[in-house]
Formats: C-alpha cells, structure tokens, sequence
C-alpha cells in the first residue's frame, strides 16, 4: 500500500514538473522599466540599441522596421533618440532612477509615464499595445509638461507621433 502510494505521488509530481511553465505576462509597466533599463545599458555603439535584435522583445516590428529604415536614411531629425527624446544624457543616472506611472487605458492601448532621472529629469509617454501575448511598444512621445506632474492623458485618443 505505502510502495503504491508514493508511486503514485511520483508520478504525479514527475508529471507536473515534466510539464512546461506557463510564463506569466509581463505588465507595459514591467516592459517599460526593462526596456529602459536595457536600453540605457547599451554601449554607445556605432549602431543604435534599435538596431539590435532585443529591441524585438520590447517593441512592435512596425516601429522597428520604420526606426531602422530611418537610421539607415540618415533621417533623425536634429539626433534626438526616438525613446528618449534628448540628444545627450547620462545613462548611468538615468538607469538608476527609472519610475513608471500608473497607466491610462483605451482600448487596445495603455500608455505609461515613463520618469528617468530625479534631477534634470525627462519625461516619456510610452504607448504600448498588445502584439500577441505581449505587450509591446509603439511610439513614445513628451508628455504634457503643461501640467503638474506632467502627464500623458492629452495623448490617449491619438496615435504618437512618428
């Protein structure tokens, strides 16, 4: 009785390790905060983080695809990076002080305010959508600094800009 017991407890708990884990989906919080903190750990290559083949885990194909085709163009307007919207900043500092807002939903979209830095701050609309089972990004646009704390609600019924 005992032997047949404990075989039985065996096989199930040989089955249910044996079985593949289901992978809980990651927030657009959770992939803001990723995003950024890889993001701002890449090299300053002479190719753009864009470019890599991570940028993938993050951001929807459509906007990889226009970014790169643009990159290859020579056509950043006046070098501002496109998840950041500045020319120059320290990557260090920023990594280390990454805050996501609550999100506003609409539909099919959530977007985020996304803060870098405490000091010398910047501030991001990130806008997310859902590309399969993840939630992914699809533009980011400068939040209305017009309020206090700025925030992104002005962009929720627009697609960002490009």
């Amino acid at each position: 009785m005992r032997a047949s017991v404990l075989s039985a407890l065996a096989i199930l708990c040989g089955g249910a390790l044996g079985s593949p884990a289901i992978a809980s989906e990651a927030s657009p919080a959770t992939q803001a905060s990723d995003f950024y903190h890889w993001y701002l750990a890449q090299p300053g290559a002479a190719e753009p983080a864009f470019m890599e083949t991570k940028i993938k885990e993050f951001v929807t194909p459509e906007l990889v695809t226009k970014l790169r085709a643009i990159y290859k163009a020579n056509d950043f307007a006046e070098g501002a990076d496109y998840f950041l919207k500045v020319q120059d900043y320290d990557e260090k500092y920023w990594k280390k002080h990454i805050d996501v807002s609550t999100p506003i939903t609409s539909g099919q979209q959530i977007l985020e305010l996304v803060t870098l830095g405490s000091v010398g701050k910047a501030a991001l609309c990130v806008h997310f959508r859902k590309v399969g089972t993840s939630w992914k990004i699809f533009g980011v646009d400068e939040p209305d600094l017009k309020t206090a704390p700025a925030n992104c609600r002005t962009h929720i019924t627009e697609e960002p800009a490009q």
